[in-house]
């Protein structure tokens, strides 16, 4: 693909997209794209009435309910690369919103924490304070390559969706290994996730957790909801991004709790059935 198409093409579907979200009177206003710093990639808008549940996904936002997916009466951007899947409120991205030049000389900045040493982990994370025990004991050797946390998970295919046990080390450098074996060794790899701009990560269940990149969605399963949570902090501390959003699979808990509320339902109607039949026995019959 030539240089350039490709930002061309999403912008084009990206406007699109708003176009088609807008009224006959707002699309008299033409759309525009900005550039924040809590995003990597242009913001499309203002929407002023999007009919599509969203939010915003700054968490301070003061505006809409961070997390909760909803008809919000604000306008919003919409990402040019994620389209209605990721959104700013008009407050925040005026609030946030960067210079070109200050783009330019964020794209210049190359991350490079395992050169930093002993004095990366000075800086922390903005979520680290919250559970720190994301990371166990460690050897030098797991130190010097940059391994921030390692451990059993079962992880699912991509296009084949089995489920398989892989050891699955967690690095500086935002990137997942996984093998098949704990010794690490190359022949053992069974692959790498590129977890730079991952930009959800959504808890399922007691101990299974997904992380999503403009790619694919990862998931894993823990051993248990303690071990889950931990690699979903140790996550947070690797990519270490204000526009990284963390929540909870509300729709298989409604689903959950649809299910526990027809299970209950189902067995009063057979004890209601039952007791029925019952008075039906007792009753005396009559006599011609």
């Amino acid at each position: 693909m030539l240089p350039g198409l490709k930002g061309g093409i999403q912008m084009h579907f990206a406007q699109k997209y708003a176009s088609a979200l807008e009224t006959d009177k707002d699309k008299e206003e033409k759309t525009s794209q900005r550039m924040t710093s809590l995003h990597p990639y242009p913001l499309v808008g203002p929407i002023p009435k999007n009919p599509m549940p969203w939010c915003c996904q700054n968490p301070k936002c003061q505006s809409t309910m961070y997390g909760v997916l909803y008809t919000y009466d604000c306008p919003c951007w919409i990402s040019q690369q994620f389209f209605g899947n990721w959104c700013l409120c008009d407050t925040c991205c005026q609030q946030y919103t960067i210079s070109i030049s200050e783009v330019a000389k964020r794209k210049k900045v190359k991350e490079d924490e395992n050169d930093a040493g002993n004095d990366s982990e000075s800086v922390k994370s903005p979520t680290a304070s919250a559970s720190p025990k994301f990371t166990e004991e460690q050897t030098e050797e797991d130190k010097a390559q940059g391994v921030i946390r390692k451990g059993w998970m079962t992880k699912q295919g991509g296009s084949i969706k089995t489920w398989k046990k892989r050891f699955c080390v967690l690095r500086k450098d935002k990137t997942l290994t996984y093998y098949d074996s704990e010794k690490m060794k190359e022949k053992s790899m069974k692959g790498i996730a590129d977890f730079m701009w991952a930009f959800m990560i959504k808890r399922v269940g007691d101990n299974e957790f997904r992380v999503s990149t403009s790619e694919r969605i990862w998931a894993f399963k823990c051993k248990n909801q303690e071990d889950r949570d931990a690699w979903i902090n140790a996550f947070q501390h690797c990519i270490n991004r204000a526009d990284l959003v963390v929540i909870d699979d509300i729709s298989e808990k409604k689903s959950r709790k649809q299910s526990k509320a027809d299970k209950k339902l189902m067995q009063e109607q057979e004890k209601l059935e039952k007791q029925q039949k019952q008075n039906a026995k007792n009753q005396p019959q009559k006599t011609e």
